[in-house]
């Protein structure tokens, strides 16, 4: 037995490293252990540079990767991607699925989003063996659509350019380019003729205003004349009605006075020669 050789501190050593590298082994797992829920989704859209074990990230933050990727049995042009996501992750049924391009360097991983946090978490149908995440058209396929958008309204544009040029082109039919010079020769006449036609029109007008002028002399007379009438009228009423009313009352007596003596001749004609005092009495009355 080697005396430089201390076997007690070796192996004291040996079971102080052995314990440390069991904490850390512990340590380590409890600490990287995570528990992930599955989840499907399914996209509408080819796929390139998507591959088993690339990131899902939710608003940019790496939450899970995806564990396989197939084509849909049921529909042939669907790609079905099993995606396992860490159940701390707040997968609600607002959250959607996008396919992103992560810099310059083209490899592609799937982003996750939610529209609102205030949405209950998904859940599966009975149907489905794991709960499916909506997915939402990624920005290529947006530019790509939007192109065909924007080729489909130029060959209308051209179309309609097209349409137009045929329009002008009958328009300057030889025939219609002499409709319209006759109609701007018409259109020059008559500009022409209108200083004249203001003229005949100004001296209409200085002949209504004299007119007016005629009209409201004739007004002036005529309210001259009415106080004329007014004033005879009065005179009438003062002057000579009170004679007429004098000659009507005294008419009117003596056509009762005449009444009278009608009466009384009529009672007694005798009255005419005797006259209207009573007799004196006879012998014995």
């Amino acid at each position: 037995m080697d005396p430089k050789v201390n076997y007690t501190a070796v192996g004291l050593f040996v079971v102080l490293l052995s314990f440390i590298l069991a904490i850390a082994v512990l340590w380590l797992s409890s600490e990287h252990v995570k528990k992930y829920n599955k989840y499907l989704v399914y996209l509408k859209e080819p796929v390139s540079g998507l591959t088993d074990k690339a990131p899902v990230k939710f608003n940019g933050v790496q939450v899970g990767y995806v564990d396989s990727i197939t084509i849909d049995p049921e529909d042939p042009q669907e790609v079905m991607l099993v995606v396992k996501v860490n159940d701390k992750a707040p997968i609600n049924k607002s959250t959607t699925a996008t396919l992103m391009a992560q810099g310059f360097t083209g490899n592609t991983y799937l982003g996750l989003k939610a529209k609102t946090s205030s949405a209950p978490p998904l859940e599966k149908n009975k149907d489905q063996r794991y709960p499916v995440i909506p997915s939402e058209p990624s920005l290529l396929v947006q530019l790509n659509d939007t192109l065909r958008e924007v080729t489909n309204g130029l060959k209308g544009m051209s179309a309609s350019f097209k349409v137009i040029s045929e329009s002008f082109q009958v328009v300057l039919d030889p025939q219609n380019l002499a409709s319209i010079k006759n109609i701007l020769a018409k259109t020059s006449t008559a500009s022409n003729q209108f200083p004249d036609t203001m003229e005949k029109f100004r001296g209409a007008a200085v002949g209504l205003t004299s007119a007016s002028e005629q009209v409201k002399t004739t007004l002036q007379n005529s309210q001259g004349t009415l106080r004329d009438l007014d004033i005879a009228i009065k005179s009438l009423s003062d002057q000579t009605l009170p004679e007429i009313y004098e000659a009507a009352r005294s008419l009117k007596q003596t056509l009762q006075n005449v009444k009278e003596v009608t009466s009384t001749l009529k009672q007694n004609p005798s009255a005419l020669i005797r006259g209207t005092k009573p007799l004196p009495p006879g012998p014995g009355e």
